[in-house]
């Protein structure tokens, strides 16, 4: 497999990493392009032998520290973005393959701001704008909302770390009830890095589901039923373009299932899969079961579940539903 990698702007003070990471398996095949005395130019060509598969990540890290680690704090990759829809992502290998190409940027770090459907059993409905900035060439050590298009989110307000995020991540999300999320709309992040420098980012919401993008007909809903269910639903118009997520809790033990699991390199599961069987992931991932064996049938205990659906951007709707079996 053979491409480039392009960091224009950029003058690399290390080697560049470069190759592919298998999603499903976590193998890692890589190549070096250049050296600590010897940097790469851009664009850098590079070729990598990699087996025949799929879901493969095309990963690009310049080594500016010279000291061996990916997300070293001034290192410059694509490894920290925390976006695995875009065009380096899900990549498929069947044979040689040419133009697998990266583009690498000297951003101190990425900012998103995403929108977020909820409909709840009985009918209620609301908004949730969630905002998440992440490590790029630079860790975050804090990030201040300075300014908001949208009047119902407080300004200004400090976000806090996510600590089960598993890569530096800095979340914060507000409730804006009713009012719908106004495509463009942009809100200024001060955020500050471990070097002391500061910069202001402006993310702008990239997409807004509605009800129409909600998965109807949740079963098993109501009173009566079995402990060890399969799920069941009706996907919205155009459901290949979308991806899946499913989340079962809340009595004493929590969160009790979800689909991808936590440490899945998965962002959800596509429209082909049409029901979830009682203890099987349909990711393939056998390791992630539920944290009981079965739901209460005493009749006593409520559960909730949940479908959302979710855009390339990560925007959603998610539809949920109460259950005492």
């Amino acid at each position: 497999v053979s491409g480039t990698v392009t960091f224009t702007g950029i003058t690399a003070a290390g080697p560049l990493y470069v190759g592919f990471f298998n999603q499903s398996t976590g193998n890692i095949y890589t190549a070096v392009v250049g050296s600590k005395t010897s940097p790469p130019t851009s664009p850098a060509a590079y070729t990598v032998q990699v087996p025949s598969g799929t879901d493969y990540f095309n990963f690009a890290i310049l080594d500016q520290n010279n000291n061996g680690l990916i997300n070293s704090p001034g290192n410059i990759s694509n490894t920290n973005t925390g976006n695995r829809n875009n065009a380096s992502s899900g990549v498929t290998i069947s044979g040689p393959e040419t133009g697998q190409d990266v583009t690498l940027t000297n951003a101190g770090s990425t900012a998103t701001v995403t929108t977020q459907y909820n409909q709840q059993s009985g009918g209620g409905s609301d908004y949730n704008l969630n905002f998440d900035v992440r490590e790029a060439s630079k860790l975050p050590v804090s990030v201040a909302l300075t300014s908001a298009s949208n009047p119902n989110v407080i300004v200004p307000q400090d976000f806090g770390a996510c600590s089960t995020c598993g890569s530096p991540q800095i979340q914060s999300n507000a409730n804006i009830g009713s009012d719908v999320p106004v495509l463009g709309d942009t809100y200024s992040l001060l955020v500050t890095y471990s070097d002391g420098t500061s910069e202001t980012l402006t993310p702008a919401i990239s997409g807004v589901l509605t009800a129409s993008q909600l998965a109807t007909s949740l079963s098993p809903t109501g009173t009566g039923g079995s402990t060890t269910p399969t799920f069941t639903w009706t996907y919205p118009a155009n459901a290949s373009s979308y991806i899946y997520q499913f989340y079962i809790c809340c009595n004493a033990n929590g969160t009790i299932w979800q689909i991808p699991g936590n440490n899945s390199n998965l962002n959800g599961f596509p429209s082909t899969v049409t029901q979830i069987v009682w203890g099987t992931d349909p990711t393939g991932d056998t390791s992630n079961t539920p944290s009981v064996t079965s739901l209460d049938g005493s009749g006593l205990t409520t559960y909730s579940w949940q479908l959302q659906t979710q855009d390339s951007n990560g925007n959603s709707a998610q539809a949920s539903v109460n259950y005492t079996p």
